[in-house]
């Protein structure tokens, strides 16, 4: 059955890998070991900077004009939502994650953003859609957490990496014990 049935191939196969990933199966990871796996792999565990702004959309088409004039409007304390021209986009974001604002409103966008000063109308920033007077009131560098914040990710992702180091190596030495020939 093991060389005509290929589920039972495939069942040998998994039972061959959870015997091999178990091979260096030892006690769970202590803080001194996730610790040391948090700092070697840390932009896997890396929370993205968030930030908090208003936007006034214009149209790209609108005169710079028009735009200026919106942004003295704004800075002398003129209410935000009766400025600007309609738009799907959201009038404001709360602690938003600096990848999902890029992902929306574009790299260059999130790249001007974060240079802006806070709690002042400026601008005008562009973007795909167009042109945005931007206040940002809140910005959070991006960070690496603490152990205590994300050890079960760090010790699930732990695992795995031994898990699969223990396959990769049972692999290579059984093909070391094999003559493998390609017609």
């Amino acid at each position: 059955l093991d060389r005509d049935d290929p589920v039972i191939k495939r069942r040998v196969r998994q039972k061959l890998e959870v015997v091999a990933e178990e091979q260096l199966a030892r006690d769970a990871p202590d803080d001194t070991d996730l610790a040391a796996y948090l700092a070697k792999h840390a932009e896997r565990f890396a929370r993205p900077g968030t930030v908090s702004f208003e936007q006034i959309f214009f149209a790209a088409t609108t005169p710079d004009a028009q735009v200026q004039a919106a942004r003295v409007a704004a800075l002398r304390g003129s209410d935000p939502a009766r400025l600007g021209q309609p738009s799907m986009l959201p009038r404001s974001a709360q602690d938003a994650p600096l990848d999902l604002v890029a992902r929306d409103f574009g790299a260059a966008f999130v790249a001007e953003l974060q240079g802006l000063p806070l709690d002042a109308w400026a601008g005008p920033l562009r973007s795909a859609f167009g042109q945005h007077l931007v206040r940002v009131t809140t910005r959070v560098p991006a960070r690496i957490p603490p152990l205590a914040e994300v050890r079960a990710a760090v010790a699930r992702e732990w695992e795995n990496e031994r898990r699969m180091a223990s396959l990769a190596e049972n692999y290579k030495a059984l093909r070391s014990r094999y003559e493998v020939v390609l017609e």
